[in-house]
């Protein structure tokens, strides 16, 4: 009776144990996967081109880090009426996570339009992973700061352009954020509805996403980013970014109905710089992510181009 006993206990062990183990499992091979869906999102056509907007425009390729990743975009030229009006000052677009150039279809292109004919050059390009760039890891800003630096060496060699300004939505805004500080040429940000941390916003949100419980899926794979795909989520912090802009201008624009990305992460960002940059926060009414520029398109150019002219245009 006492080895019955025994090989009873026994087996109910090793039964639990096997069950925790593939339960373990499962909750592993689910994060590997979220974790695979977050990093590799389905690709957006690029489905317009600057010929339809009747705009001068050149398809352009230029390397980023590490070899081979090759980005592909549009160089829009300052001009009026397709006549091209020598310009040293470029904006340059940075789009949002799952997007690429044509972040807003139907209203990127707009507003390359409205600076191009402000006397702006243009530069809009997918990141790694998007549109018709080299296939890669999406990082929400972590290798795409790579990217977008990338871009700024290319306008200023390849384009010998003097001051540049950086304009981004979404995971662009904050991509634009961590890079200006480290690019000379930069001389104002544009940030649209930017999350203040990365790694807040996705435990905050990441659940939301993926449609999973919290625990134990959140803290997982945040760190299978990191082992996987050395994806340091600590340093992509625009707040802290932010402070390191130096003389450079920042405009702050974010929805307050954004059900994406709250506008509080703007106003997050705000608070540290507004006493030592000359920044300014714009909150906007009603739309969606990032939808402020579809709603507001008027204004949106106005402020903007008033910025960026105060920003980039020698007196």
């Amino acid at each position: 009776m006492k080895d019955t006993g025994f090989l009873l206990i026994n087996g109910y062990f090793l039964f639990g144990m096997s069950l925790l183990f593939a339960l373990g499992l499962s909750v592993l091979v689910i994060a590997l996967y979220t974790g695979y869906r977050l990093t590799h999102p389905t690709r957006q056509i690029v489905g317009e081109t600057p010929e339809q907007h009747v705009l001068t425009y050149e398809d352009i390729t230029f390397p980023s880090k590490p070899a081979p990743i090759r980005l592909k975009g549009w160089w829009l030229p300052a001009q009026q009426n397709r006549k091209r009006t020598p310009s040293e000052n470029t904006v340059i677009f940075a789009h949002g996570y799952g997007a690429c150039r044509l972040f807003l279809p139907g209203y990127a292109l707009l507003l390359a339009k409205a600076l191009c004919n402000s006397g702006f050059n243009v530069l809009m390009f997918d990141f790694r992973n998007s549109g018709e760039s080299s296939a890669a890891v999406t990082s929400v800003g972590y290798y795409e700061k790579d990217d977008l630096l990338a871009a700024i060496d290319y306008v200023v060699s390849r384009k010998q352009s003097s001051r540049v300004s950086l304009m981004g939505w979404s995971m662009g805004a904050a991509t634009s954020l961590i890079a200006a500080p480290e690019a000379a040429a930069v001389v104002a940000v544009v940030a649209d509805s930017p999350f203040a941390t990365l790694s807040g916003y996705l435990r905050s949100n990441l659940s939301i996403w993926s449609g999973l419980p919290n625990f134990p899926f959140t803290p997982l794979i945040l760190w299978l980013l990191s082992v996987i795909h050395r994806i340091d989520l600590s340093s992509v912090n625009p707040m802290q970014a932010a402070k390191s802009l130096g003389s450079r201008r920042l405009l702050l624009i974010h929805a307050i109905s954004d059900p994406a990305i709250s506008y509080l992460n703007s106003k997050q960002i705000y608070t540290v710089v507004k006493d030592r940059l000359q920044a300014q926060l714009w909150l906007t009414d009603g739309g969606g992510h990032p939808e402020s520029y579809v709603l507001h398109q008027e204004e949106y150019e106005k402020r903007v181009i008033e910025f960026l002219t105060q920003s980039m245009v020698k007196p």
